[in-house]
């Protein structure tokens, strides 16, 4: 073989190992571009798991904070049954002694002195009590004390208090209504059901409840089934008038002025 054919002979071996060089580097570059996209992909499965990691602990937070607030109205809420309870049994023990004051007074008084002072005393009180039971406002409270009173500056700033600063207490509408039900009404003078009534019928129709409608709708057809004075009867037909129906909700209807 001569020096030519031995040149050829190389140059064709280093050309085979240059093919087989540069099909390798082509296959690396290759594994390397599918690793470098793989990489990518796993990078943003990462993100998007990182991601609702952050969102699950967002939640978690936002339950650990919502279960803390749950515990601390329970808390509440056993406070205020635990002080609710307190009260009925002070409320008990009070109409218990109230019993026994208008026993002994029954046994020490005239009839007619055991009829009107003591027995307006303990209606009276007795209406302060069911009241304390259920009006957290003792302003309103105070209002609702005084529809009967005697002193008639007193009656009348309690009967307006009642149908306009506090018309949209749902508590105090819904001790007018009880007091217009019985057997609490029976303890009502003719002028105290007249108060009663004219007061709810000045409440704002947005005041009322659907629970609160069927209420009054009861207590109407009560007083419907009495005998009513003129007045009675021209004042309930007000309150007919003034009841919103069911949804219904509007302006305040009525005088600036009420009692009587």
């Amino acid at each position: 073989m001569t020096g030519y054919q031995l040149t050829e002979v190389k140059r064709e071996r280093m050309q085979l190992e240059i093919d087989r060089l540069e099909e390798k580097v082509k296959q690396q570059t290759e594994l390397l571009r599918n690793g470098t996209r793989r990489k990518g992909e796993l990078d943003a499965a990462i993100a998007a798991k990182q991601k609702e990691l952050e969102a699950n602990q967002a939640e978690l937070g936002a339950k650990r904070a919502e279960l803390i607030e749950n515990q601390t109205a329970l808390e509440a809420n056993r406070a205020e049954l635990e002080a609710a309870d307190a009260k009925v049994t002070k409320a008990k023990a009070d109409l218990a002694d109230l019993l026994a004051q208008l026993e002994n007074t029954k046994k020490t008084s005239t009839p007619a002195q055991a009829n009107s002072a003591s027995l307006d005393a303990a209606i009276q009180r007795t209406r302060e009590i069911q009241s304390e039971l259920v009006i957290p406002d003792p302003n309103v409270r105070a209002a609702l004390a005084n529809i009967e009173a005697k002193d008639t500056a007193v009656r009348t700033k309690a009967v307006n208090a009642l149908a306009f600063q506090y018309g949209s207490s749902r508590e105090a509408k819904s001790a007018i209504l009880a007091m217009l039900s019985e057997p609490s009404i029976s303890n009502l003078s003719e002028q105290g059901i007249i108060n009663c009534v004219i007061i709810l019928a000045r409440h704002k129709p947005s005041s009322w409840t659907k629970a609160l409608l069927d209420q009054a709708a009861e207590v109407m057809r009560g007083l419907e089934r009495r005998s009513l004075t003129e007045r009675q009867r021209g004042v309930l037909n007000e309150l007919k008038a003034a009841l919103p129906a069911a949804g219904e909700c509007g302006g305040s209807k009525g005088a600036d002025f009420l009692g009587g």
